[in-house]
């Protein structure tokens, strides 16, 4: 029964199925933060996706845009990930600003972060999406994320 229950585990980690929903209070402005943490699977590219954090803070019942960082293993020593980013929605392109793009070490491991911000535009078109990618760049190579369907309803 054990080896069932460890198979089972290792399984449902194989299909990517994690993702951790936080809901935290701001005792200081009176904001609620919403944080979703999801991995994203790399369809195209070199960068190994560490971790994808979906942002929103809401304050007296109006939300700001979505703020999604991502945080990539940099196994090529690359300097950091390229200003320009693409998201795709159900086929449509939005070209987005990755900000505050960094190249930093965290414990032993050499990372690569930015930040996107999301318009209202994306946003609306993300709420019933059945497709959604990210495209990043680094020294013009391009890597492409992509979410599984447990977690694009996750953050819908």
């Amino acid at each position: 029964m054990k080896k069932i229950f460890i198979l089972s585990f290792l399984i449902m980690i194989n299909a990517n199925c994690y993702y951790s929903l936080q809901k935290t209070p701001d005792t200081v402005t009176g904001a609620t933060i919403v944080t979703l943490d999801i991995w994203h699977k790399a369809i195209e590219g070199n960068l190994y996706n560490y971790l994808t954090r979906y942002t929103k803070k809401i304050t007296n019942g109006k939300s700001e845009p979505t703020r999604i960082f991502l945080q990539f293993y940099n196994y090529y020593y690359e300097p950091k990930l390229e200003e320009n980013a693409i998201i795709q929605v159900d086929n449509v392109n939005f070209n987005v600003k990755l900000t505050d793009a960094v190249a930093n070490k965290v414990g032993r491991n050499d990372m690569l972060s930015g930040t996107i911000i999301l318009t209202p535009q994306i946003e609306q078109a993300t709420m019933n999406c059945k497709s959604f990618l990210i495209r990043v760049s680094v020294a013009n190579k391009n890597t492409t994320l992509k979410p599984n369907d447990k977690k694009l309803v996750a953050y819908q």
